[in-house]
């Protein structure tokens, strides 16, 4: 993702009319909003300077490229594990990012779908960066990761998502033996500071939300003190899995964020998903887990 660090990548660009300011002139030809100006451009003075026809003027590649996405993608091929009318399914690797939020970052999922010819899906949504995805995963995370073609479905879908979706399953290894069933429920919060991990509660606290998921032990590989379980995802929270095992003592073997033993990766993967949408039913399966096969046999163990 991009870094404030970053020098910030210019075009020349040339008005065709004259504009009061260089902030109507935006507004008008590339349909940005205040907000999205104030993110790329901080000199006040230069929004307010009026704008030439013809004149060359130095704009942020992310604003004249607003809300597109960036055909550059040179990371590992990904497997599309189905497609139909309805959806495009791909299995995610671990390492890349579901989708974009400027044009300048690449090497993700939806670059990848923009990069092999499938341009035309990503019309679905085109005011957002998330595109037709029906949900993320998290950069470390791999797996099922389902696009939807049609923008009335996907509209349909997201609003009625718990009823629709009704199995969200994962796979995890993580550190020591679990072999008892969990059904866990805790309450979520955000951290106060940027980029921490989530807060996990036992109780309802305030601005806090429920997150509910099964928990099944599938094996436990004695030599590297891990076990291999099958998750059942009743809600869908930001970092809900990861915060919830570490919660219990049973970190995500590669998850440092949530005190996990430093390993190739965090070992989380999207396994099942099924909507059960009766003129666009869905149940896709990703038993291609990266990694996985250096503790456990997925062929044996699901």
């Amino acid at each position: 993702m991009s870094t404030k660090n970053e020098i910030k990548k210019e075009i020349l660009f040339c008005f065709l009319d004259d504009y009061e300011s260089l902030e109507e002139a935006l507004q008008k030809v590339f349909f940005c909003s205040k907000s999205v100006l104030s993110k790329y451009i901080d000199n006040k003075k230069k929004l307010k300077q009026k704008v030439y026809a013809k004149k060359e003027y130095a704009i942020d590649l992310n604003l004249v490229n607003y809300l597109m996405i960036n055909p550059d993608y040179k990371s590992k091929e990904l497997e599309i594990l189905l497609e139909n009318d309805n959806y495009l399914v791909i299995n995610k690797i671990f390492g890349i990012h579901t989708h974009p939020l400027c044009y300048d970052e690449v090497d993700n999922c939806l670059s990848f779908l923009r990069a092999r010819n499938y341009s035309i899906l990503l019309q679905v949504n085109q005011n957002s960066y998330d595109r037709g995805l029906l949900f993320r995963l998290d950069q470390v995370t791999s797996g099922v990761l389902v696009y939807v073609k049609n923008e009335k479905l996907l509209l349909k879908l997201r609003d009625h998502y718990f009823k629709l979706v009704k199995k969200k399953t994962y796979l995890a290894i993580v550190e020591g033996k679990l072999d008892h069933t969990c059904n866990l429920s805790h309450y979520f919060s955000k951290s106060q500071i940027k980029g921490k991990k989530i807060k996990v509660h036992d109780c309802e606290v305030e601005n806090s939300r429920q997150g509910v998921c099964e928990v099944y032990p599938l094996k436990f590989n004695q030599n590297d003190n891990v076990s291999l379980i099958k998750i059942e995802l009743k809600t869908g929270l930001r970092h809900q899995i990861r915060a919830q095992l570490s919660y219990i003592g049973f970190p995500i073997l590669g998850d440092e964020l949530y005190g996990g033993k430093s390993a190739a990766r965090v070992f989380l993967h999207a396994y099942n998903y099924v909507i059960n949408e009766p003129e666009a039913f869905l149940d896709v399966k990703s038993s291609k887990a990266d990694l996985f096969e250096s503790f456990f046999n997925l062929n044996t163990c699901l």
